[in-house]
């Protein structure tokens, strides 16, 4: 155990994305990887700040090129198939926010999964009101996947600008 500690500069391996400006950064390892990489992919054609810490092994915990992440991000999102037991590693590196998102049903993290809750954390809270006192939250927003399904609230005025900014206004 010393042995492997001492030398954890050698063992320890870790693949970076575009970490130099991210506000937001994932901190990810094994299959979930590659679906975390081509989230960040894709917010990155859309001008978000997003970036990716790939950890190629989990111990010993590369704790140097995390801290280094951690202190650069605003927040830090730890996608993991398991009962976050990283994203309490990652607790101990960081000073700011860590937000697990864990999923323990076997199947893979879907790329929307990370989106969606990459939206409220750019998002936050709010909540709409129109001229009817009539409200619409973004959680009402964000559980409704399908576009058309958002017509139901005729008094409402939807622009998808893009998968992370939806513009509401009143009729």
């Amino acid at each position: 155990n010393k042995k492997i500690l001492n030398h954890r500069r050698l063992i320890s391996g870790t693949e970076g994305y575009f970490l130099d400006d991210s506000e937001i950064f994932l901190i990810t390892y094994g299959f979930t990887a590659r679906t975390s990489l081509f989230v960040v992919n894709r917010l990155r054609k859309e001008g978000k700040k997003v970036g990716l810490l790939r950890l190629k092994t989990l111990w010993p915990l590369p704790e140097e090129a995390g801290a280094e992440v951690v202190k650069r991000g605003k927040k830090v999102m730890v996608p993991e198939t398991n009962q976050r037991q990283v994203v309490g590693e990652v607790r101990k590196l960081c000073p700011g926010e860590v937000i697990p998102l864990n999923q323990t049903d076997g199947e893979v993290i879907r790329p929307e999964t990370i989106m969606d809750e990459l939206k409220k954390i750019w998002w936050g809270k709010f909540e709409a009101r129109n001229s009817k006192y009539e409200t619409i939250s973004n959680a009402q927003i964000l559980n409704v996947r399908n576009k058309e399904k958002l017509k139901k609230f005729e008094f409402w005025k939807f622009e998808f600008v893009s998968d992370f900014d939806i513009r509401i206004s009143d009729f």
